[in-house]
């Protein structure tokens, strides 16, 4: 809150400043999160550093004077920090879900809805089974209060916790609140890998300090030192493993919900046009795509560069293929030229509509998260035209807003590969081939509500005045012919 408070105070300037580095806001927001994640993993160090500083306070018996106050039991002391080591780890990965605004992960407490069985063909092999996170490693969560002393104090740790998480709702930014998000899930995979292993260390170095102490002691007063007084200073919180996966989870649950809001801000956009657009009334053709389909694409540009700094990798599936004039579209490039001409009628769309895929557009909070940018932006689209689809159902469509959207689902469709691979992800499902779906079926839907029968399906329109024959991806294409590089920077990534 901090970092953003700062960067308002620079105000209007700062945001000019901002605009001037190449015109591009996406790179100014995936600067922030770098920045920001660099902070995660300092504040992660410094909690570490604390766990180290107790468990040495804890463990070493050694006084100033060199000799120990009174016999002590290292080994029940070590199981015991051991113990608690292992329950600070797992409530550690359940604050920071809830920190990032993650709901319950008790599975006690949810209600699995699982997806219906998907039926093969006799020579259609099976998709990869997603992989799924362990409920047992969740239902460890409900063990963290036991590391209280009495349940007031545990209150007063899940009210200050719930007071900051409020705090941020009120306080935060949207794009701070994007930041953290990501940064907290970037937290998590670090903690994955340095946690267990950093507690082990602390412990097992301080156990050896003592032992050196207690040699030390006893060759002081002229005994040799006794084997019993000695303990065993090896030491590993996390032997079965339940640390790392805790924190997997809690990586997986946190980039699953950053991919949902941004996909929730990119259907924000997608929708708010989408009322006027179907009751306009006009008999010209459009001009090109909408400003809602240029924001949804600006919102998975965001989230694109911001993951690929994250995670690795390049910024962008493939680059801008070029779109087709309007004459080699109609001779057959285009995506559904084999209805091209003819209009649908009603039994057509119920035919079409039976081969529409089902998409699976949130991912289930059990399944872990592929950590990519592939898979977080295929998400973010696929929010977005999801909510194209319901948000096209409550609405009638003109003649012209019928042709309006299929310029606009025409565009979103060509634009696809530039944000996703067309390979089959870690869940065995192809993105573009989910998103093309779910294009199709906005259509089928806008057909399905449109005033003029005559036009759905109608894939080529004639107008003297912009050269004759024209296609809704023709017309699309027109916005990289005009020299406006802000309007193409907003939506388009650079290779740089």
């Amino acid at each position: 809150i901090e970092y953003e408070e700062k960067n308002d105070v620079d105000g209007e300037e700062g945001e000019e400043n901002e605009k001037d580095e190449e015109g591009d806001a996406a790179m100014v927001a995936a600067a922030r999160v770098v920045h920001m994640v660099q902070r995660a993993s300092v504040a992660l160090s410094d909690g570490m550093q604390l766990f180290d500083d107790t468990a040495r306070a804890v463990l070493t018996r050694g006084s100033a004077g060199g000799t120990s106050a009174a016999p002590v039991d290292t080994g029940m002391i070590k199981s015991s920090v051991e113990k608690n080591a292992r329950q600070f780890a797992v409530w550690l990965a359940l604050v920071l879900e809830i920190v990032a605004g993650c709901d319950s992960s008790d599975p006690r407490r949810l209600l699995d809805l699982k997806p219906a069985k998907k039926v093969h063909a006799d020579d259609e092999a099976p998709a990869p089974a997603p992989i799924i996170i362990d409920s047992d490693v969740l239902r460890e969560d409900a063990d963290f209060a036991a590391g209280f002393d009495d349940e007031d104090e545990e209150d007063n740790a899940m009210t200050l916790l719930y007071d900051l998480v409020a705090e941020l709702d009120e306080e935060a930014s949207e794009s701070a609140r994007f930041d953290l998000t990501l940064a907290i899930c970037e937290m998590c995979r670090l903690a994955e890998r340095s946690v267990g292993e950093n507690m082990s260390q602390s412990i097992s170095s301080s156990v050896a300090e003592d032992n050196k102490a207690v040699v030390k002691n006893n060759s002081v007063f002229g005994e040799g030192p006794a084997p019993s007084s000695r303990t065993n200073s090896r030491t590993d919180v996390d032997a079965d493993g339940l640390i790392k996966r805790r924190f997997m989870a809690a990586a997986s649950r946190v980039l699953q919900l950053y991919a949902m809001d941004r996909g929730a801000q990119a259907a924000n956009a997608a929708c708010s046009d989408i009322f006027v657009i179907a009751s306009t009334q006009s008999d010209a053709l459009p001009t090109g795509p909408t400003d809602s389909a240029l924001q949804i694409l600006e919102t998975a540009k965001v989230a694109s560069i911001e993951c690929s700094n994250i995670f690795g990798g390049e910024r962008m599936a493939n680059p801008v293929a070029p779109f087709p004039d309007a004459d080699t579209d109609a001779m057959g490039m285009s995506h559904l030229k084999a209805r091209s001409g003819s209009p649908l009628k009603g039994l057509q769309l119920d035919v079409e509509r039976m081969f529409t895929e089902a998409v699976q557009v949130f991912p289930h909070s059990m399944h872990m998260m592929e950590f990519s940018r592939n898979a977080v932006v295929a998400t973010v689209l696929k929010v977005a035209f999801k909510a194209m689809i319901e948000k096209a159902r409550f609405c009638t469509f003109t003649l012209f807003g019928y042709r309006q959207m299929q310029v606009d689902c025409a565009f979103l469709r060509h634009m696809v590969l530039h944000f996703v691979t067309d390979n089959k992800m870690a869940d065995g499902t192809n993105g573009c081939k989910n998103l093309y779906s779910l294009l199709s079926d906005v259509m089928l839907n806008v057909g399905e509500r449109c005033t003029d029968r005559e036009c759905v399906g109608v894939e080529e329109y004639y107008d003297e005045e912009r050269g004759g024959l024209l296609t809704p991806l023709s017309v699309a294409g027109a916005i990289m012919e005009k020299d406006e590089a802000e309007v193409i920077a907003r939506f388009v990534i650079s290779e740089a």
